[in-house]
């Protein structure tokens, strides 16, 4: 599963950052993070589009995938809408996983790239207004001189988090399942 945190605390930050006299603007921000994330959306897109289902098909993966789960796949990902994959993309860990299945199964790539687009807005823009009003809310308070230390201290602090509780999530997946094998 990818760290999730990485593109979001830099958009928090970068919105931060610019109620702090640095001379970044709201729209290009905006424009340069949608676009970025677009862009390599669809870069996943074609690439799993393009290998995908050659991949699925080598022997390699015969006993994992089944060609008939494929072919369904594909039915359902025909019927869904731009919708189901903004939806999907929000999904917590699943961004790159929902852009690989699209190309796979061949999801037409407009249909792929507005849901792409609707999911980045609902990211995007909240984040860099929490951001800005972080900004301006912490603007007089005295523990922001040197924000630097702080930011990449909060940012260490997050990443190991997320690292702990992956490491506590696998642990006890592995203690219930010997349990159950045991029952």
């Amino acid at each position: 599963m990818p760290f999730p945190l990485v593109m979001q605390g830099l958009l928090v930050f970068a919105g931060y950052q610019m109620t702090q006299g640095d001379s970044l603007s709201v729209v290009p921000l905006l424009c340069v993070a949608f676009l970025g994330s677009v862009s390599g959306s669809n870069a996943i897109y074609w690439a799993s589009r393009f290998a995908g289902g050659r991949l699925f098909m080598s022997p390699r993966f015969r006993g994992i995938f089944k060609h008939r789960w494929l072919l369904r796949a594909q039915g359902i990902a025909e019927k869904q809408r731009p919708l189901a994959i903004a939806t999907g993309r929000l999904l917590p860990g699943m961004l790159i996983p929902v852009s690989i299945a699209a190309g796979v199964l061949k999801v037409p790539w407009s249909r792929f790239t507005v849901g792409v687009a609707l999911s980045e807005i609902i990211w995007v823009v909240p984040l860099v207004v929490i951001g800005v009003v972080a900004g301006h809310t912490a603007r007089g308070l005295d523990w922001t001189t040197n924000t630097y230390p702080k930011a990449i201290t909060l940012i260490v602090v997050a990443i190991g988090l997320y690292f702990v509780a992956r490491l506590l999530w696998s642990r006890l997946r592995t203690h219930f399942s010997s349990l159950r094998n045991i029952l």
